[in-house]
């Protein structure tokens, strides 16, 4: 936010939300310590920022510059974005909004002291930021069932989008077990490439016992999951199968970590 102001009087970020004022100044009005307002010494920018965002933080932001004087100094303390004729001084008539991010309002009021009237001008001058806060997602190729046969060879891939950066890293769970790792068997491998992330689970001879639900999970997302059935037998008995599995396990529930 730049305030162009010979004079500021005061210098607020609010969140439209709730209508929070956020900073005043300097100082920091609430007890996220995620927020603070940066303002190089001498410069005209005020700059809030919000730190590890969060998909709450979406919405829309007011930078309000706000300054002070009277009728005979108002056109000297009149702020850069509510000038429309600096050089005509016309003062009386600039109050309004100009632009859908920018609104410009005009504040008198009238003091009585020692018989003469005394006008006093405030200036708002509002800056509106729309924060999008874009959340990456991450899903299983293919339907929410897998089936395969015994002997058979499992691919799963899981796609990572909308992600700024490559997350830090992608596990693979098996029910609530984490298999990227899994040295009791050598026949399972994990592959992730870079942009669009990209992570493939191989599981090559599956066994009955591989049966289960699989649960991708990347450092910035949500984690995506699909249940994999391995039988010899007929769709229902895969179905029943299904049914008393789901009575011994719940499909686990990971929390991302900030980064």
């Amino acid at each position: 936010c730049v305030c162009q102001l010979i004079s500021v009087f005061q210098i607020s970020w609010i969140r439209r939300r709730d209508f929070h004022v956020l900073t005043s100044s300097m100082f920091t009005y609430t007890n996220d310590e995620r927020f603070q307002v940066l303002h190089p010494e001498g410069s005209d920018d005020w700059t809030l920022q919000i730190k590890y965002v969060q998909e709450r933080d979406n919405g829309t932001y007011e930078c309000q510059c706000t300054t002070e004087s009277t009728a005979e100094t108002a056109i000297l303390f009149t702020p850069m974005g509510c000038m429309r004729d600096p050089e005509a001084g016309n003062i009386d008539s600039i109050a309004g909004k100009f632009s859908q991010n920018t609104r410009c309002l005009k504040i008198f009021h009238k003091i009585e002291t020692m018989g003469e009237s005394i006008y006093f001008y405030k200036w708002i001058l509002s800056h509106f930021v729309n924060l999008n806060i874009v959340i990456p997602e991450a899903f299983i190729l293919g339907s929410d069932e897998h089936h395969v046969d015994v002997g058979s060879i499992i691919n799963l891939v899981c796609i990572i989008e909308k992600s700024p950066t490559p997350p830090q890293y992608v596990f693979w769970y098996h029910n609530n077990r984490m298999i990227n790792y899994d040295t009791t068997r050598g026949s399972v491998t994990v592959q992730t490439d870079p942009g669009p992330t990209q992570s493939r689970l191989t599981i090559r001879q599956a066994v009955e016992t591989d049966t289960g639900n699989y649960t991708c999970s990347a450092s910035n997302t949500k984690p995506a999951s699909i249940f994999v059935f391995v039988t010899e037998g007929k769709y229902k008995q895969r179905i029943s199968y299904k049914a008393n599995f789901l009575n011994q396990y719940n499909p686990i529930a990971i929390v991302p970590a900030v980064s």
